[in-house]
């Protein structure tokens, strides 16, 4: 019984660590859609 405790926990940081990380995305990306990003993009992607 104890390694189900061990997965669902495990599981659960996951999820929570997952959601931080998706929340994290948001706001970086809405913070950075400015031209200087895509045109830095860009460059890369020709190069």
């Amino acid at each position: 019984m104890e390694y189900l405790i061990i997965i669902f926990v495990g599981a659960a940081i996951a999820h929570v660590v997952q959601i931080f990380c998706y929340f994290d995305y948001l706001k970086t990306s809405t913070h950075d859609r400015t031209p200087h990003v895509g045109s830095g993009m860009e460059l890369h992607g020709q190069a």
